[in-house]
C-alpha cells in the first residue's frame, strides 16, 4: 500500500508538473476548477487522503503489522482513489458548484456490499480449516 501510494502521487505529480510547465490554455483549464474552483477543498483533500496519510502513517514498522491500521488505512485509501476519480470526472461536468454525490456513492457502496454478499456466501459453503490434516494440532499450538 505505501509503495502505489506513492506510486500515485509520483504519476499525479507528473501529470501536474507536465501541465502547469507547458502553461499552454488548452491544458491548464483542466486544472482551474480544481485548484481555484469550487472543488479546491477536495482536491487538496484527495492529496491529503491518498498520500500524506500513508506516508505518515505507513513509515513505522508497527502500523504495518497491525491489521486494524491497516484495514482502515486500506478503506481510507479506496474511498481516496474513489475521491480521485471523482474530482478527475466531475468538473468537466459541472463547473460552477459541486454535485451531490449520494447515487456515486450509492453505486460504489452497492458493488461493496455485493462483493461482500457474494464473498460471504461462498465462504459459509466450504470449510475454512482443514479436515483430518495431520499437523493442524501443531499448527493452532504455533500460532496461539
Amino acid at each position: 500500500m505505501f509503495a502505489f501510494s506513492v506510486f500515485w502521487c509520483y504519476l499525479w505529480f507528473s501529470q501536474y508538473m507536465l501541465i502547469w510547465y507547458s502553461n499552454q490554455p488548452e491544458e491548464t483549464k483542466y486544472f482551474e476548477p480544481r485548484v481555484e474552483g469550487p472543488y479546491r477543498g477536495i482536491f487538496f483533500l484527495n492529496i491529503i487522503i491518498n498520500f500524506i496519510t500513508p506516508l505518515l502513517l505507513l513509515m513505522k514498522r508497527g502500523a504495518k503489522r497491525n491489521y486494524t491500521t491497516m484495514t482502515i488505512l486500506a478503506v481510507v485509501i479506496i474511498f481516496g482513489h474513489w475521491l480521485d476519480f471523482f474530482q478527475m470526472v466531475h468538473p468537466a461536468n459541472s463547473s460552477d458548484h459541486v454535485p451531490m454525490m449520494l447515487y456515486d456513492l450509492g453505486i460504489g457502496l452497492g458493488f461493496v456490499g455485493l462483493i461482500m454478499l457474494i464473498v460471504g456466501r461462498t465462504l459459509s459453503k466450504h470449510p475454512l480449516v482443514p479436515k483430518n490434516h495431520p499437523f493442524f494440532k501443531e499448527s493452532v499450538i504455533h500460532h496461539t
